[in-house]
């Protein structure tokens, strides 16, 4: 609100408080109480306020009332120097106002008694509030939207002003529209509700504006005029110009003079010029001839017609051109295409005939559109064509084709049972001769040799011819012979005796022949290989005969050891790794020696092989056991609450401490929510009016809470004190010894310390150099699977374990202080010895080579870890873990290889090869082309990284 407005609001504030008190003695005559020349009532309307009351503090200056005598007074008394004042006229303005009363001109507020200087039909003038009514003309309205002061406005400010759209009408006056008035051009209305609401020469009747409509006061005798502030402000209307040629549209502008004349250009007849001449909203239309002209150039002459385009008369028209192979006459010499060749004559050059050979075909359903004895319906012949179109060549049966016979065992002649007529032979029938009486053995056909084995190999019709079978024979030595008569041998190239050696003794290991078969010691693998022992005692050597004629190892086992986690039976009792991994959790009893992880793939360290549940990394409850085999049994805190906040508990030897949550100090009641004593009053709150924290160490200890509570009157037990009281609400923050505790007024922070702490500052944290290897770039793309190729996973996740890295150094509140190294950071394939090299030269302290996987086999998936020098290991092992943890990727293991030049080369004795998923498995390349999962490989492997090296997981 202004300054000024506001000291009048205030002075009508007073006037009506003094009318409320003397109106029971005096009628509100001010005689009594005003020395000044003052009214002899209040009257209808204000004539005017005597400033005594306000700046000279003797008493209320007259207030004009009905008979004009109110006076104005101006001296400190308050007594008149204007003996009459001026009249007051109800709710109408003074007709002659003087400067700054209401009605007056004005050009800003500070121009009007009341500070309110409003715009009105013919300019601005002053106006006042609206404390009883207002005057004609005029209506009780917000001064505007962000004011809620109400004042006088000119109701019809914008009356029978010059217009072209409602807009420019409802922005002096909201809801006035711009009403047409035939030729004389639009003027602005003015909303009501009756013909009351409108000056004289006016009605209040629906109208029409140039968008909306609605009740307006409507002229009703005369014309409109231009105001002196219409003329200003050059306000102005639409008109029209006619004529026979048409009508045209223009404005018509306030000058002194009044509205200025039409500016509209009278419509005129049609010419190409470009311009709507008649004003009908087209442009040259029915202009232009269509008489036929020439266009020519160096190909010829081509006839066109006349039209107007874009102002001028033109020739519209093909143009001539080169004669080209397209179906048009382009040169417009008559001809199509003349210079084209037309190999079947028909008139059409080929580039657009639709049967180039004309063998009746069209060229789409031709096979062999430029042969015309290759044709749907053509009879097949052996040419090496399809002539029939119907997608083979020389099919069986064609004309001139050739019988061949079935060869089955590829001997030259075929079954003269099976057999096609072919262009040429395939794989089936292949023979052109045939007499083959065995067409599955292969040595039976004509011509072949004759053999002793009751068959025709030749196909001659005689079996065995040329043997002499049925003689008779003997065989054997000694006790041993025997007799019988010649057969056929088993080569079935001769005949031999069917006596076998007479019966010997049973074949003993004796260095014998004891059956008489020729053979000694047969059967009990006298020479060969053997093996003696179980597990690591087993020794190869060679099977001898022994005492009592039974074969033996001549090998002397060795002696076994202590069983170790090794994936070998040290023990040599048949049974390999027992006691590492009893409880089949996948880690090794940590009691047990531990060489690698074929027998454990998760690792030694199980505290209690027995128990499944029990095992490195597992939940820690509150069970009195070291779930997580960390070596501390149940010493951790979780939070708790009693219904009066929030606070911790810990856990020592299977069961839970006392809740360090704020206790009740009251029972509910009058003085009591149940938790705290209530103030008397409002004016205390129901909060601590201060809270400080306070550290109880620098390196490491407890932030205490402590708050500070004010009470009005009286004890805690009747609803407060007016003592402060300070109450601990207990431990909020618990800082290991490796944190800084800070904590200074309302706030408090456990600041980490990679390095440690010592006093009150951080030690300085050693730096540790980290190689990162995204493998294959360049043309060595790796594989490419699912849209998507593993030279770009591998760099993608190198680069947000880099930045991840760069982060955790940045923070100075956990983690590590890493300077990481790159083998590469774009599309480049650097050689194995040079990526070797970067990682040896920066004197790398862990090296990771990242390859994302694939395999023919699209069922392969998960992530599995490679490492070569044994020292690797753990770091490997962590690094998994922590993959497969974070991103849920099957565990395919960590295993050993020398396959990989990377980690078997580089001069760090940690150096790990991760393959996280399989590109070529439909899940994990769902999961690999998502780049916030690749964040969660590399935020995985930057958690190993810190673990490895003794720090807490810490994300930066």
């Amino acid at each position: 609100m202004h300054a000024r407005l506001a000291l009048t609001l205030n002075f009508h504030r007073h006037a009506l408080a003094c009318c409320a008190v003397l109106m029971l003695a005096v009628g509100c005559s001010d005689a009594a109480t005003d020395t000044g020349a003052g009214a002899n009532a209040y009257g209808a309307g204000f004539g005017g306020f005597g400033d005594g009351a306000v700046f000279g503090g003797d008493g209320l200056g007259g207030v004009g009332g009905a008979d004009g005598n109110g006076g104005r007074s101006t001296d400190a008394a308050g007594r008149g120097n204007d003996a009459g004042g001026r009249a007051g006229t109800g709710c109408e303005f003074d007709p002659s106002p003087l400067p700054g009363e209401p009605g007056s001109p004005c050009t800003e507020n500070d121009d009007c008694d009341s500070a309110i200087c409003v715009e009105g039909a013919e300019g601005k003038l002053c106006s006042r509030t609206c404390t009883t009514c207002c005057p004609s003309g005029f209506v009780c309205s917000a001064w505007s939207k962000e004011d809620t002061q109400f004042i006088c406005m000119p109701r019809l400010a914008a009356l029978c002003r010059p217009c072209a759209a409602d807009e420019e009408c409802a922005a002096i006056n909201e809801g006035a529209l711009c009403v047409p008035y035939g030729s004389d051009g639009a003027f602005c209305g003015g909303s009501c509700d009756d013909d009351g609401d409108c000056p004289l020469e006016y009605a209040c009747e629906m109208a029409k504006g140039s968008k909306g409509e609605a009740k307006q006061c409507v002229r009703t005798q005369g014309q409109c005029t231009c105001s002196a502030k219409s003329t200003a402000e050059g306000a102005a209307t639409v008109c029209a110009v006619s004529n026979e040629f048409g009508v045209c549209p223009g404005m018509r502008t306030c000058t002194a003079a009044g509205l200025g004349a039409c500016d509209a250009t009278p419509a005129a007849a049609e010419v190409c010029n470009g311009k709507d001449d008649d004003c009908d909203g087209q442009t040259d239309e029915g202009v232009g001839g269509g008489e036929p002209c020439k266009i020519q150039n160096g190909f010829g002459t081509c006839t066109g017609s006349t039209i107007c385009s874009e102002g001028n008369v033109v020739c519209d028209g093909p143009e001539p051109a080169e004669e080209t192979c397209n179906g048009k006459d382009d040169d417009c010499d008559g001809q199509t295409d003349e210079d084209f060749l037309d190999l079947d004559q028909d008139g059409k050059a080929d580039c657009v005939d639709d049967d180039l050979d004309g063998d009746g075909v069209a060229n789409p359903a031709d096979c062999a559109p430029n042969d015309a004895s290759v044709h749907p319906g053509a009879v097949e012949t052996c040419n090496n064509k399809d002539d029939n179109c119907d997608g083979q060549t020389d099919e069986a049966g064609a004309t001139n084709c050739t019988t061949y016979f079935a060869d089955v065992d590829k001997d030259g002649f075929g079954d003269p049972q099976k057999s096609a007529c072919l262009c040429k032979a395939n794989e089936i029938f292949v023979s052109a001769a045939a007499g083959d009486c065995n067409d599955v053995v292969a040595t039976i056909a004509p011509g072949a040799a004759e053999l002793c084995d009751n068959g025709d190999n030749d196909c001659d019709g005689q079996t065995d011819e040329g043997f002499e079978k049925g003689a008779a024979c003997d065989s054997g030595i000694g006790a041993c012979k025997s007799f019988g008569t010649m057969v056929c041998s088993g080569d079935g190239k001769s005949v031999v005796c069917s006596a076998g050696s007479g019966q010997g003794g049973a074949e003993v290991c004796n260095g014998k022949d004891d059956d008489c078969n020729g053979q000694t010691d047969e059967g009990f693998g006298v020479g060969t290989p053997c093996v003696s022992g179980q597990g690591v005692c087993a020794k190869t050597g060679q099977t001898v005969c022994g005492a009592g004629g039974q074969a033996i190892c001549d090998a002397v086992p060795g002696t076994g050891s202590a069983e170790k986690c090794d994936g070998l039976d040290n023990d040599c009792n048949g049974i390999t790794d027992e006691g590492c991994d009893d409880d089949n959790d996948g880690y090794c009893d940590k009691g047990m020696p531990f060489v690698n992880s074929l027998a454990c793939p998760k690792g030694q360290g199980d505290c209690d092989d027995q128990d499944g549940n029990v095992r490195p990394g597992a939940p820690e409850t509150c069970n009195n056991k070291d779930d997580d085999c960390d070596g501390s049994v149940d010493s951790f805190i979780e939070d708790c609450s009693n219904g009066c906040g929030k606070g911790e508990r810990t856990c020592n030897a299977g069961k839970w401490g006392a809740c360090s949550a704020p206790t009740p100090k009251c029972t509910s009641g009058a003085c009591c929510d149940g938790c705290n004593f209530k103030p008397a009053t409002t004016k205390c709150g129901s909060s601590p009016t201060k809270t400080e924290y306070q550290c109880s160490g620098a390196c490491g200890g407890d932030v205490v809470k402590y708050e500070t509570w004010a009470y009005c009157s009286g004890g805690a037990s009747s609803c407060g004190t007016s003592n402060l009281k300070k109450q601990s609400a207990g431990v909020v923050k618990d800082c290991t010894t490796g944190q800084l505790c800070q904590a200074s007024g309302s706030t408090y922070s456990c600041k980490a310390c990679s390095g440690g702490c010592s006093g009150s500052t951080c030690s300085q944290q050693p730096q540790y150099t980290i190689c990162i290897d995204p493998q294959f770039g360049g043309a060595s793309v790796g594989a490419c699977h699912n849209g998507a190729c593993t030279k770009d996973l591998n760099l993608d996740i190198a680069k947000k374990l880099q930045a991840f890295l760069n982060a955790d150094t940045a923070n100075t509140m956990g983690g590590g202080n890493w300077k990481v190294v790159m083998t590469r950071t774009g599309d480049t394939d650097p050689a194995i010895s040079s990526r070797v090299a970067t990682c040896n030269n920066a004197g790398s302290h862990r090296v990771i080579s990242i390859a994302v996987n694939a395999y023919t086999s699209t069922a392969a998936k998960g992530i599995e870890t490679y490492f070569y020098k044994s020292t690797s290991q753990g770091f490997c092992n962590t690094l998994h873990n922590e993959i497969v943890a974070r991103t849920g990727f099957y565990n395919r293991g960590v295993k050993t290889t020398a396959g990989y030049s990377i980690i078997k080369n580089v001069s760090s004795p940690y150096a790990c090869f991760p393959a996280p998923g399989f590109l070529s498995n439909s899940t994990d390349a769902a999961k690999l082309k998502d780049s916030n999962f690749r964040n969660e490989i590399a935020r995985a492997m930057l958690y190993g990284i810190q673990k490895n090296f003794g720090y807490g997981a810490f994300n930066p």
